[in-house]
């Protein structure tokens, strides 16, 4: 009995070799957000599971996140088509069953992110319930102090409305990139990178998004008159408005739409401005070509987009300067005590196969 669980076990850990501990490490802690996510919804925003893991909303993600298998699936069914195969369905299916491993991890890892998502929303929405939103001034205050001007007034000062709009139309090709970032996690072929690069991404944002965006609960310079009843930012806002009016700009749609839907849970909602998850994100995304060693064009087009965002998170009034400044640094050292624990868990993992494939190493 005791040799048959250990046998299937094993067929279990198959797909992920060496890295099969940090695997089950990145999965325990995935399965205790989900399941804080249960009772935060309920407490806070008085939301049953079943409303907490709604699915309706993400059918774009899903698309994305599988664009690499369902490209790689379709490569090889045209190269079967040319090759005239006398079975192009029996060779397929050898072919999906040579790589059955590298789809296993990547299902898994993308099919995750349909509960995380809808988790992440449901911590975000219930920030104002569990702290209430009161950091904006000391972030102001601060910025101001460090600066000698609101941050914003920079920027604006060297960029006109075309530029604004320009800023305006990538910033908002973020959840393209986000979408396409997780499915590259998902399905890349390096299960080093793959594994280091999923907890990063889960710390990032339960660490970043959840955890300190709860604790430093802050609304940033877009709904700061909304939240504190002052118009310390209403130039800014009215500088936004006037090119909004000439161009119809994106972040303000997606500013209503919070507004709008604030505590209630849905995708894409809840308010937090510390620290700024999109100039995390994007700077996982500069780790992550760095690390794999991309293409000259890949690392500089990375560089660009992250320094876009981070500038556009405060020249449209998303976020203050602090908090992408704080953001970029903790998002490369969640990414080194990632790698750290990754290869920890890799040696014991690489002496485990040795040891049961006859290596020498007893485990009793």
């Amino acid at each position: 009995m005791i040799l048959f669980g250990r046998s299937i076990l094993t067929r279990m850990a198959a797909p992920f070799g060496a890295y099969a501990i940090a695997f089950v490490i990145l999965f325990s802690a995935i399965a205790i957000e989900l399941a804080g996510a249960v009772l935060v919804g309920a407490r806070h925003l008085g939301l049953e599971a079943d409303q907490v893991f709604r699915v309706s909303d993400i059918g774009l993600g899903v698309t994305g996140w599988f664009l690499i298998p369902l490209g790689w699936l379709g490569l090889i069914a045209i190269a079967l088509t040319r090759r005239k195969s006398a079975h192009p369905t029996r060779t397929l299916l050898r072919i999906v069953r040579q790589q059955r491993h590298w789809l296993i991890r990547g299902i898994a890892l993308t099919l995750l992110h349909i509960p995380i998502g809808r988790a992440f929303a449901t911590y975000k929405a219930s920030i104002p319930f569990v702290n209430p939103f009161d950091w904006d001034q000391r972030f102001a205050d601060f910025e101001r102090a460090i600066f000698s001007v609101d941050t914003w007034r920079l920027t604006h000062a060297v960029i006109g409305e075309g530029g604004t709009v320009a800023i305006d139309r990538i910033y908002a090709l973020w959840g393209t990139y986000l979408i396409l970032l997780a499915g590259w996690i998902g399905f890349t072929r390096n299960r080093d990178v793959q594994i280091k690069a999923a907890i990063a991404f889960n710390i990032t944002w339960f660490g970043l998004g959840s955890a300190l965006a709860t604790y430093f609960a802050s609304v940033g310079p877009c709904f700061y008159e909304v939240y504190y009843g002052s118009d310390r930012f209403a130039p800014l806002m009215a500088i936004l408005a006037k090119a909004d009016r000439d161009h119809s700009l994106l972040a303000f749609k997606a500013m209503e739409y919070l507004s709008a839907n604030s505590g209630t849970g849905a995708l894409g909602t809840g308010i937090s401005a510390m620290p700024s998850l999109h100039v995390a994100t994007a700077t996982l995304g500069v780790v992550i070509a760095f690390v794999t060693g991309a293409r000259p064009w890949v690392k500089t087009l990375a560089i660009v987009f992250a320094a876009t965002i981070m500038l556009g998170s405060v020249h449209l009034g998303w976020h203050y300067a602090i908090d992408g400044i704080v953001s970029a640094p903790l998002t490369v050292a969640i990414w080194l005590a990632s790698s750290w624990m990754v290869d920890a868990t890799r040696r014991v993992g690489t002496r485990r196969e040795e040891g049961e494939s006859g290596g020498g190493l007893s485990y009793a």
